[in-house]
């Protein structure tokens, strides 16, 4: 009987590990520049989302990827991918700035918080001036609304470049890690980059990758420990009961 009771446990267990696993992202995009000019709302059922051509004064390539690492439920992610902004004929005098939010809902991972997001990123600048400039955040929302506007959950804190003119290479930009809760099973992360040219360099164009990787917290050995103990105390509790009452 405690034999069945125990493989039981341990198959509800894998059931419910199973099925936070299996859970499905999907992405959404919305380009928008301070000209005014917007894309709308790009959805995708799916984890891989892109864009290319032009938007107001801006030139675009973005391609977006969204993984939940299948097999691997400890792990979710939102990844930038191959960014490439640069102004078009329509730039105007001054600082021109493309805004860059990208979502996607239903992650999952096993039962349990807190969570920790970690952020990074990186820009290269291209016929730059000292007036350019990235800005990337990341947010992991645990209302897990299924739509925008982008409302924003627990921020990381935000990293920002700024190029100091001219041809630089790839500059690193890392985001202390955050720990994060959430409040259902379902979260989840969200995006938001800015990127700022100036209009006077029109040959200018900023390359950028951004990443949010979210995974959970290993509980320290001590309270592992302490769990374990209880468990075992649990199950001789039963057994002892069992033995008293003669089953």
């Amino acid at each position: 009987m405690t034999r069945r009771i125990l493989f039981s446990l341990v198959a509800t267990i894998g059931a419910v590990l199973g099925l936070q696993s299996s859970a499905s992202a999907d992405i959404y995009l919305e380009l928008s520049t301070s000209g005014g000019a917007t894309t709308g709302v790009l959805t995708n059922p799916g984890d891989v989302i892109s864009f290319a051509g032009p938007l107001g004064e801006f030139n675009v390539s973005i391609s977006l990827a969204v993984s939940n690492v299948p097999g691997t439920p400890s792990l979710a992610s939102l990844n930038i991918t191959n960014a490439v902004v640069s102004l078009g004929s329509g730039f105007v005098a001054g600082n021109n700035t493309l805004t860059i939010q990208a979502k996607a809902t239903n992650y999952a991972l096993p039962p349990g918080s807190p969570l920790q997001m970690d952020s990074t990123a990186s820009a290269t600048f291209v016929g730059s001036t000292s007036g350019d400039k990235v800005a990337f955040t990341s947010y992991f929302d645990t209302t897990n609304s299924a739509a925008p506007p982008f409302t924003a959950g627990t921020a990381s804190p935000t990293v920002t470049v700024v190029s100091p003119g001219g041809n630089t290479g790839s500059i690193a930009l890392n985001a202390a890690p955050t720990i994060v809760t959430r409040g259902g099973a379902l979260f989840a992360l969200a995006n938001v980059t800015t990127i700022t040219i100036s209009g006077a360099a029109p040959l200018a164009n900023v390359s950028m990758n951004g990443a949010t990787t979210v995974t959970a917290v290993v509980p320290e050995p001590s309270s592992m420990a302490l769990a374990g103990l209880g468990a075992l105390g649990l199950m001789g509790y039963g057994l002892r009961r069992r033995q008293v009452q003669g089953v």
